[in-house]
């Protein structure tokens, strides 16, 4: 997948974030959601580093 090669640890994150909800909510999370969590903590790392 190309997110996991562009922004790992942002795809880690996304994943483990997740994990924990499934595991709260006793519901899976799709593809799409690792997704759209991974660019969403993506797009925050960046908007940290440019203050």
């Amino acid at each position: 997948m190309i997110l996991k090669k562009e922004y790992p640890v942002c795809y880690d994150l996304a994943w483990k974030i997740l994990k924990s909800i499934e595991t709260s909510l006793n519901k899976k999370a799709s593809e799409a959601e690792v997704i759209y969590l991974t660019l969403h903590l993506e797009r925050l790392v960046q908007s940290k580093f440019k203050e």
